[in-house]
Parts: structure tokens; C-alpha cells; sequence
């Protein structure tokens, strides 16, 4: 299910955000097993990426992140 987030300012949520790619941990002592941690550097979010999670008309309540 997609994620999307209520906001008004794409370039305030850029801002304020970055991404990064995850891997889940496997036998990792410094997390605990099945945790989800980044596995690279954070970057800033993209455009495309901040437009994607713009809230359509007809989205579902559970893929929705209040603001």
C-alpha cells in the first residue's frame, strides 16, 4: 500500500526530509533481529518523490500520514 502525507509546501516537506535505501538485520549484535536500518546515505528527497506522495482524491485512510 503507498504511503502519502498531507501538506501544503513541497519545497517546507523537502526540507525537512531525506530518504535513504534500508535492508532488514540478520544476525547484526548492534540491532535487533528483523529491524530495518539504513543501509546508505541519507539523501535529499526528490521532487518526483515528494510529488508522489501528494494525497489523491480517492486515497484510503490507512495510506495517509496527517501533517
Amino acid at each position: 500500500m503507498p504511503l502519502h502525507i498531507a501538506f501544503n509546501d513541497l519545497d517546507a516537506l523537502r526540507e525537512r526530509c531525506e530518504t535513504a535505501t534500508v535492508r532488514a538485520t540478520k544476525q547484526d549484535p548492534a540491532y535487533e533481529e528483523g529491524s530495518v536500518v539504513p543501509s546508505g546515505l541519507w539523501q535529499p528527497l526528490t521532487e518526483a518523490d515528494g510529488l508522489s506522495l501528494v494525497v489523491q482524491a480517492m486515497c484510503a485512510d490507512l495510506a495517509l500520514a496527517g501533517k
